[in-house]
């Protein structure tokens, strides 16, 4: 059952969740790429993780703003990791 995103998703929460992806990646590029932080090949296979990490922040942080359009929660996990939750009436995103 397929349905099309406008129908789960507000324009307005569509937007929001752009932003979290494209600010984190973008500061993911900018560690990794530009600033050459992070870049060394010992690190190659958590880099993935670090983008993980840096778009969760930017979840974190967007909730903040007074028009943000989720009801927004944090799952611990068993290891005490922290995994945003993003919930609307139709959906519950994890962002990990």
């Amino acid at each position: 059952m397929s349905k099309d995103l406008s129908t789960i998703f507000s324009t307005r929460e569509l937007l929001t969740l752009a932003s979290i992806v494209q600010v984190g990646d973008a500061t993911y590029r900018d560690l990794i790429e530009e600033q050459r932080m992070l870049g060394h090949q010992f690190l190659k296979d958590t880099r993935s993780r670090i983008r993980t990490k840096l778009v969760q922040i930017q979840a974190e942080l967007e909730s903040h703003d007074s028009g943000f359009p989720f009801e927004y929660c944090q799952r611990s996990l068993q290891n005490n990791d922290l995994i945003p939750e993003l919930r609307n009436k139709n959906v519950i995103i994890h962002i990990c």
